[in-house]
């Protein structure tokens, strides 16, 4: 087994963890190809909004809680719908697997991933978290 996968089934928390990143990358990544089959930009987005260009930058880049509802504006400015599924989880994506088909998309370039590694020759995403103390946590 590799590192990643070790990790995310050391825990719940682990778990929890990569479930809410891959959550946000998969978001954030739709929402940025929407944006580019538009021909959009965030500043162009935040006008829609009626929000500074900062706070897409901010949901964007996953440091900002996107809500429901927050989601539902970007969509209706984007001019298309959102649509959730909830499984049982037996669909579940290896980690080592998703990762290398984020490790380059505009999402994962600014999502709280800040680096993706190479470790005994399994990429290895090194997950920066702040906790309440302002330090710097890093898993992977």
């Amino acid at each position: 087994m590799n590192p990643i996968t070790e990790w995310v089934n050391a825990s719940p928390r682990n778990k929890a963890e990569y479930m809410q990143e891959g959550l946000i990358l998969d978001v954030t990544e739709q929402i940025w190809e929407r944006m580019q089959s538009l021909g959009l930009k965030k500043q162009d987005l935040a006008d829609k909004l009626d929000k500074g260009k900062s706070h897409v930058t901010q949901l964007l880049s996953g440091s900002r809680n996107m809500t429901l509802r927050t989601l539902s504006d970007i969509a209706t400015a984007l001019d298309c719908e959102v649509k959730i599924t909830i499984g049982d989880g037996s669909t579940m994506q290896n980690p080592v697997d998703w990762f290398k088909k984020y490790k380059s998309t505009k999402a994962a370039n600014q999502a709280t991933i800040s680096n993706i590694a190479t470790f005994d020759n399994n990429i290895v995403p090194l997950i920066v978290k702040v906790n309440e103390n302002n330090e710097e946590l890093m898993y992977g």
